[in-house]
């Protein structure tokens, strides 16, 4: 079992920040984040078969129970700050490639009126910040705000060049984001290593919206790394599960059962629990567990796990709150406490 004690200051950072990519484009972005004052993790093994450990460098570190100690965050100019964030998986056809054309004087004309002007037909986009590639790598899509006769200089002409289902090094991978029923977005993925597999591959990301109490869903995304050292939008620690020495192969590894204690309130549901398991065998399992939701919660992760010490499942938790969740807005002077268990379980052994 995971016990987890999270400990949330909220205060107001309101950003009334107008970003503008040509005169003709603005918009007003509104976030709030919330303080860590402090975060306990202790796993602890519900089965008598299944070892645990924060250190698999060290095999005598396994055992029936592991504490992370706690992460005290003090209120100052170093304190850390965990923003609202949600995460997603890229389609069935992995990651998509983009063309990309921008509108220069000389490109213009071959793409509205000759005049380089907008006559009514095609799409095009602004840069958008990525955080993913420290750049401006994502294009939101501007059309609907475009009148016939706008200049199309300075714009972007986007277009699909294709998915994949394995990375190659070096190239941006998109995300193409549906923004109302005909209107899409490219967010960029950033880069993967080569050879990795990209369908249904998880991105995480937030997006802002111009209305406190609306999450705006349907906002742009801008991709993160949730791995990153002290991330701003999740809590993260890493265990390992192995089998105890002179076992038989477990079946069936799953999250049995996540809760959720601490004083009810609107931001409660709002939590969200991600599990990640990878095997020596390189096999990937995930499941999130939806507070909102816990009754929709399949923890199933990965089918066996070898017996007798001889294969090491490393099992990344994330703790967040999703900015998507319609609860996900800010209340002046609101402190909130939760604890979070996460019970893992293998079919019984069979020893007679």
């Amino acid at each position: 079992m995971i016990k987890g004690r999270l400990a949330w200051v909220f205060w107001l950072l309101v950003v009334l920040a107008v970003l503008t990519s040509t005169a003709t484009y603005a918009w007003v972005a509104m976030n709030s984040s919330v303080m860590t004052s402090g975060f306990e993790l202790t796993a602890i093994s519900d089965s008598l078969y299944l070892e645990i450990s924060a250190d698999n460098q060290e095999a005598k570190t396994y055992h029936k129970q592991v504490s992370f100690g706690l992460d005290h965050y003090v209120h100052d100019e170093k304190s850390k700050e965990l923003f609202f964030v949600t995460q997603g998986n890229l389609p069935e056809l992995g990651g998509l490639q983009v063309a990309v054309f921008y509108m220069s004087e000389h490109m213009a004309p071959g793409y509205g009126n000759p005049d380089g002007t907008y006559n009514g037909t095609g799409e095009f986009f602004v840069r958008a910040k990525s955080d993913i590639t420290n750049g401006s790598d994502s294009f939101i899509n501007i059309t609907e705000k475009l009148k016939v006769g706008d200049s199309l200089v300075g714009y972007y002409h986007v277009r699909d060049a294709g998915y994949a289902t394995h990375a190659e090094a070096g190239v941006k991978y998109y995300y193409k984001h549906a923004r109302g029923a005909n209107t899409f977005d490219y967010v960029c993925v950033g880069e993967y290593a080569q050879g990795e597999y990209l369908p249904r591959h998880t991105y995480w990301g937030y997006s802002f919206s111009d209305t406190m109490g609306d999450p705006k869903p349907g906002s742009m995304l801008n991709i993160i790394d949730p791995d990153e050292e002290n991330s701003e939008y999740c809590l993260k620690k890493t265990i390992y599960i192995r089998c105890s020495e002179g076992t038989g192969d477990a079946k069936k590894l799953r999250v049995q059962s996540v809760e959720v204690a601490g004083k009810k309130n609107y931001l409660t549901d709002t939590v969200r629990v991600y599990i990640c398991a990878r095997s020596d065998k390189g096999e990937v399992a995930t499941a999130l567990y939806d507070h909102g939701e816990p009754e929709a919660f399949n923890g199933e992760l990965l089918t066996g796990v070898l017996g007798d010490a001889q294969e090491v499942i490393t099992v990344d938790l994330y703790v967040y709150f999703d900015g998507t969740d319609e609860d996900a807005y800010y209340r002046l002077g609101f402190l909130t406490s939760h604890s979070v268990s996460v019970t893992f379980a293998i079919d019984d052994h069979n020893y007679n």
